[in-house]
């Protein structure tokens, strides 16, 4: 690492692109992983924490301190987006990292007073742990350099619901909690993420070519995440934008407000024009070839 590198907290709910936002965390000297929570989504908070627990084992960086989250959202009841949790099944059981006996909460508060102003925390699940950190301390936003989120749909359909992006629509009231805060937020919402893609011909040859273990197990991830022609690397896309902002090529600044009444429209996010909240940064187009490279890089 070097001395640049920013100490960086990685909350995430254990689906493949999470463990793709990890690779590109630990394999990126403009990083430094100082901590992992977990929380529900693609799996269970529990489940999601050995998850992290077994990419670290597999990028060699045992000594990050992983904490179990929430496991349901702040005001309904819980939803998995994938039960049987592939990613257990293609890495295995971790050896050594095991969960430490804080909350995902009290890390996130540790790690921020500990880099007061320099943190980097980069959301790859619903925000129900930031949230309620958020409760504990109204000053988080102050101890924070910057929150990188994704999330939302804004002018193209959810994959949760219609109109819900899944890591917003799993916990709508935690995100209207979030984005009303005044964090540092650049939201990279799914209109962008669905857009950069990884080919599985691609994907199929960088198994075939891997020169390590390690690359081939997160080779085999990434073909596994694409059952068809193309794999969309949504959390690798925020990921990317932590670590080189550079690779923005078009934003938006606009507030954020999510619909939090019942009906077909609850989760969804609306830019706000007008409104007193907070004006979050919204990536609307990336060099989706840079994030290609900065994914081959990491897994070699």
């Amino acid at each position: 690492m070097t001395a640049t590198a920013a100490p960086t907290l990685v909350d995430q709910d254990g689906g493949l692109d999470d463990a793709l936002a990890l690779a590109l965390l630990v394999s990126s000297p403009a990083a430094r992983l100082v901590a992992v929570t977990s929380v529900h989504g693609n799996v269970t908070a529990p489940a999601a924490a050995a998850n992290a627990a077994r990419v670290l084992e597999l990028y060699e960086h045992r000594h990050v301190p992983i904490a179990i989250g929430a496991d349901a959202p702040l005001a309904k009841p819980p939803h998995l987006a994938h039960p049987r949790d592939p990613l257990r099944h293609v890495i295995g059981a971790p050896r050594t990292n095991t969960p430490c006996a804080e909350a995902a909460d009290e890390l996130i508060l540790r790690q921020a007073r500990t880099h007061a102003g320099e943190l980097d925390i980069l959301a790859i699940g619903p925000l129900t742990n930031i949230a309620t950190a958020l409760r504990a301390e109204p000053k988080l936003p102050r101890l924070v350099r910057r929150l990188v989120v994704m999330g939302g749909a804004f002018e193209h359909p959810g994959n949760l619901t219609v109109h819900a992006e899944a890591n917003i629509g799993h916990d709508p009231e935690a995100a209207a909690s979030v984005l009303a805060a005044d964090f540092a937020t650049t939201v990279v919402p799914l209109d962008l993420t669905r857009t950069v893609t990884a080919t599985r011909r691609w994907l199929v040859q960088l198994v075939r070519t891997a020169p390590s273990i390690r690359m081939k197990t997160t080779a085999a991830l990434l073909v596994l995440a694409a059952p068809r022609r193309a794999l969309r690397l949504h959390d690798a896309v925020a990921a990317a934008v932590l670590l080189d902002p550079a690779i923005v090529t078009a934003t938006r600044s606009s507030p954020v407000r999510i619909t939090l009444e019942p009906g077909p429209h609850h989760g969804q996010s609306r830019h706000a024009s007008g409104s007193a909240r907070p004006v979050e940064t919204i990536v609307r187009a990336v060099d989706g070839e840079r994030v290609r490279v900065q994914l081959l890089m990491a897994l070699t």
